[in-house]
Order: structure tokens, then sequence, then C-alpha cells
């Protein structure tokens, strides 16, 4: 077994306690991953708001521009829905959330999520 290592990362408020980390293993635990992960997130989530503010001019609200959500929005939405769920909004830059909270307006996504949020409630 290796050297155990103890942990505490605190984000925006939140804290993960994460005691007796075994080096070399978990170290999505420790703050050099998670600025990593999260300079990773801002990249693509700046990347698709470009995709996004380029199909504005055609009218619809899906990322590519087109007239029924891909497989890119379906599991994009997820995503962006447990950031804001987290308090992560500051990952997510303003036309990604703008596409969002739309996208949340509608009855389809309410029926889908029906009230719940993408954290398990124990």
């Amino acid at each position: 077994m290796g050297d155990k290592i103890g942990a505490t990362i605190v984000s925006d408020g939140y804290a993960l306690i994460a005691a007796d980390i075994e080096k070399g293993k978990d170290i999505a635990l420790l703050p050099e991953t998670l600025k990593k992960e999260e300079a990773k997130t801002i990249s693509m989530l700046n990347e698709l708001g470009a995709i996004r503010d380029r199909a504005l001019p055609q009218g619809n609200r899906w990322i590519f521009g087109t007239e029924m959500a891909t497989a890119l929005d379906s599991h994009l939405m997820i995503f962006l829905a447990r950031l804001m769920d987290v308090g992560r909004e500051s990952l997510m830059p303003e036309t990604i959330r703008y596409y969002a909270e739309a996208i949340m307006a509608q009855d389809v996504w309410k029926d889908f999520m029906q009230g719940r949020t993408t954290m398990y409630q124990y």
C-alpha cells in the first residue's frame, strides 16, 4: 500500500474532504488536477460558445443551429445543469449560460427533470 496523504479541497464555497488519499491514486481530488480540469472545461465551453454564436443567426436554439437537439446538446445540457447545481456557473461563458437557461425554461426540460436536480438525494 502506498503512502497516504490527507487533503482538503475548497472551491467556490464547496468543501470536499478527502482523508487518507493514496499517493498516485485519486489524483482527481488534488488541487493541481482540479485546476487543470477547470481550465479544460472553460476551454471546451468557450469553443462550444463560439459554435453556438455562429448558429444564432439561424434562429435555432441548439448548438449547431439545428431544428432538433443533437446528441451533443443532450449531453451538454446535463453537464451544464450539474455545473449550475453545484454553483460552478463561473466556468460557463455567458453565451453558454444563456443557452442552458433557455433550454431549462422549455417544457421538454421541465418534463424530463420533473423538478429534480443532477445531484443525488440521500
